[in-house]
């Protein structure tokens, strides 16, 4: 997914195509652009409630905490009709849009709140929360004892109630594995403190401080603390 919608599909534009190839021959990695939020069709009783000009656009449904669209000042159940300055009709061609972007690289979102028009500049993010063009051996996320974590997505806040935390996206030798933590598992806090990126888990163990504790939520949805000592 984009950032912006995962579930409609759509013919791949050359244009896409040549980004990603531009993208390997620059940077060793595809460059992912993510805004923050989840979004769904707009439909009549849509545009109807929200006084809208038109049955078309994307309604956001969930924002991410701390993310580019709620640094911007988005929110949920306002409708996205364009983006820099190409009219956006449904959730996949504003997923394509963004698709073309980088990491740090800004755009000019219109929307409607309540009736009212108005537009903001957004800074795209990568999948780990930052503006940074992602490098080779970065990945998706932030690799952290040999696990690569990302940040949430607005679905998995809601499911389980946070606001807070980050997932476990995968696990190799390392720390982590040994002490069983798989993929899926939800860091909520590291040595008592509360996470929401790879670097806070790596904060929490810097200057010599030791990894006393993990707590989070297992796939199932259980809460599970791993405490040891070293």
């Amino acid at each position: 997914p984009s950032g912006a919608y995962a579930g409609n599909s759509f013919a791949i534009p050359i244009s896409l195509v040549s980004k990603v190839v531009d993208d390997l021959k620059q940077y060793g990695e595809v460059q992912r652009a993510i805004i923050g939020v989840n979004i769904t069709e707009v439909s009549q009783e849509d545009a109807d409630k929200l006084k809208l000009p038109g049955v078309r656009g994307a309604r956001i449904t969930g924002v991410v905490p701390d993310g580019a669209a709620e640094a911007a000042g988005l929110k949920e159940n306002d409708i996205i009709v364009s983006i820099d300055g190409k009219e956006v009709n449904s959730p996949s061609e504003l997923q394509e849009y963004v698709s073309r972007k980088r990491p740090g690289e800004k755009a000019s979102i219109t929307y409607f709140r309540n009736g009212k028009r108005s537009t903001i500049t957004l800074t795209m993010r990568n999948v780990a929360g930052n503006t940074d063009i992602v490098t080779p051996g970065m990945g998706a996320g932030s690799t952290v004892y040999g696990a690569r974590l990302e940040a949430l997505e607005p679905a998995d806040m809601k499911k389980y109630d946070i606001d807070h935390g980050v997932k476990v996206a995968d696990v190799s030798d390392g720390r982590f594995k040994d002490l069983g933590i798989k993929k899926g598992y939800i860091i909520l806090n590291v040595n008592g403190k509360d996470v929401k990126s790879a670097s806070d888990v790596r904060q929490a163990t810097s200057g010599g401080k030791d990894l006393r504790s993990i707590e989070g939520i297992q796939s199932n949805g259980t809460i599970f603390r791993y405490s040891f000592r070293n």
